[in-house]
């Protein structure tokens, strides 16, 4: 009884967390440890929870990404992509893209989870003294791919930017990433959407997509190297997926990032197994809960494929129930709500600073449209810390 009340806890709070702007895993996860123990389950049935919340609100963050254009870190660089369409009517199409990628993410995710639990260990001490030369390799791997000098120079400026803006930023703490990646991401979309469009069309049936394998792959390979490597996030990982990749097709993309962001959670409790150490909010609270060993670790695979089962049933009614509501007010009066409701949560979360961060960061954040070059060269403002700091 007691680990179907913490499996319908975790369901509730990724729920939440997912739907709503600002709310992150990170922020929910003390408090679980704190209610299993005053009402006496075991630490297993908390960790449950908090797996259970962590999976869902994956799969649920894409639909406040995709209507409202408001990012986390995972779902930055799915933004842009999702918002365009939207407005081609085809909102629901790109929600059920990131379900299936989700749900791939979690089947891959857990299937080389137990084929690389016991090896991981040795992987990491291989690698992990060359981080900062894989992302050096990265970041001018993004640049290059550019093709002409034109765009490899503004591709440069706006990684530079963007990253000089991390740098005198991050160390504030983790909340101002929230205007960060919303200016970089969202606001600067929004602005862009709300100079041509005067209301949100009417979206279409989901339609059909189909999966390839050249990203699925590439998005696992990127979310196993995120998950288990310190300092890394989606973000990075998702540009390394787009490198390896190659592929224009905007469908593609967005299954990569979600594969990407879904086995990255995964792994973060493989971590947690394997070497010892957290790589996530919700790994370190599963940490404080109980000992990490292969039992535990099989039971939580399992549970986090029931969440993922139950979230794919729940995405598309809830981002139907979404877009009916705001579908109903005019789009220049809809965007200016979510501008002000992202003013104010910059403001409750950041305090006066985070204003102006917003305003900097949605500033270089319309350049990439304006000059015709990738937005994913604004995840400088992690990277860029990232590299200097390995």
């Amino acid at each position: 009884m007691e680990l179907l009340l913490c499996f319908l806890l975790g369901v509730g709070l990724g729920i939440f967390a997912g739907l709503l702007p600002g709310v992150h895993v990170n922020n929910l996860t003390p408090l679980i440890p704190l209610l299993i123990l005053s009402l006496h389950f075991s630490p297993l049935a908390g960790a449950m929870a908090i797996v259970t919340m962590a999976v869902v609100q994956t799969f649920i963050s894409y639909i406040p990404s995709t209507f409202l254009g408001v990012p986390e870190e995972g779902t930055a660089l799915s933004v842009l992509p999702s918002h365009r369409m939207v407005l081609e009517g085809k909102g629901y199409l790109s929600l059920k893209i990131t379900t299936t990628g989700c749900l791939w993410g979690l089947f891959m995710g857990v299937l080389f989870a137990l084929l690389l639990a016991e090896i991981f260990g040795r992987i990491y001490v291989l690698l992990n003294p060359i981080i900062g030369w894989i992302l050096l390799a990265i970041i001018l791997l993004m640049i290059l791919s550019e093709g002409s000098p034109y765009r490899m120079l503004w591709s440069l400026l706006i990684f530079l930017l963007s990253g000089i803006l991390g740098l005198l930023t991050l160390d504030l703490g983790g909340k101002v990433l929230m205007p960060l990646l919303t200016g970089l991401f969202g606001t600067s979309v929004m602005l862009e959407s709300l100079a041509s469009r005067k209301k949100l069309p009417e979206q279409k049936a989901e339609g059909e997509f189909r999966p390839s394998f050249p990203p699925l792959l590439s998005g696992v390979g990127a979310g196993i190297f995120t998950g288990f490597l310190p300092g890394i996030g989606p973000a990075e990982g998702t540009v390394l997926s787009q490198l390896l990749t190659r592929s224009k097709r905007v469908e593609d993309f967005l299954f990569s990032v979600s594969v990407v962001n879904m086995v990255k959670v995964l792994f973060s409790f493989v971590a947690l197994y394997a070497i010892g150490k957290a790589r996530s909010g919700a790994a370190i609270a599963v940490g404080e809960l109980l000992e990490m060993g292969r039992g535990e670790l099989l039971s939580l695979l399992g549970v986090a494929l029931l969440a993922g089962a139950l979230s794919t049933l729940l995405v598309l009614p809830l981002g139907r129930l979404v877009f009916s509501k705001i579908s109903k007010v005019p789009y220049r009066i809809l965007c200016l709500s979510i501008f002000f409701f992202i003013l104010f949560l910059t403001l409750f979360l950041c305090g006066p600073i985070g204003l102006p961060l917003l305003f900097t960061a949605t500033a270089i954040g319309l350049l990439p449209g304006r000059v015709g070059v990738r937005r994913s060269h604004g995840m400088g403002v992690i990277l860029l810390p990232c590299t200097l700091y390995f």
